[in-house]
């Protein structure tokens, strides 16, 4: 097996193939993804609580509980296996994490709102906030430390020469010379 097909270890993603750094943001999505990827997924015949598994139709009482009178409620998409491939390695990712900052950061990727994070957890927004972002900045170490130190140095170089040309306050040398001339 080459380096180039090796998988890194626990990250879902192959050496060689990822040479830029990991931001918060991305990792974010990733998570975002994942839950929505597990949202959509098809529950087995072992995943359905003991309730559910009856065999006989559901016993019509009232003409309004016939099937047909309600909307149907649609189901998302079944995902790729590409997206399966991702949502699988982004839950690694949680498991790098302690208990806490984990369910935070897993439930704000599943959708759930501050407000009922406080409730559930008896902290304040702002305190569920900044572990949420230890978390992920957590993840993000932990993503970036498995690139080579080379490419490391290669991507932060090129993505911080993006980001300044794409800066709307970007200042130019000629601005800066202008500014010295007034």
């Amino acid at each position: 097996m080459t380096s180039d097909t090796r998988r890194i270890a626990g990250t879902g993603v192959e050496a060689g193939t990822e040479s830029h750094l990991w931001g918060a943001a991305e990792v974010r999505a990733r998570l975002k993804e994942a839950a929505a990827v597990l949202r959509a997924l098809a529950l087995g015949l072992r995943d359905r609580p003991a309730g559910l598994m009856a065999h006989w139709p559901d016993v019509v009482r009232q003409g309004f509980e016939a099937y047909g009178y309600d909307s149907v409620r649609l189901r998302p998409p079944t995902p790729s296996p590409a997206a399966v491939s991702r949502a699988d390695a982004a839950v690694l990712w949680l498991l790098w994490l302690e208990d806490a900052p984990r369910r935070i950061a897993w439930a704000r990727a599943s959708g759930i709102p501050w407000r009922r994070l406080e409730d559930l957890d008896g902290r304040s927004h702002t305190t569920l906030r900044r572990v949420e972002g230890e978390a992920l900045a957590a993840i993000c170490r932990r993503l970036n430390a498995s690139l080579a130190p080379e490419a490391a140095i290669a991507a932060a170089f090129a993505q911080g020469v993006q980001a300044r040309r794409e800066s709307p306050d970007r200042v130019t040398t000629k601005d800066r010379l202008t500014k010295f001339r007034k």
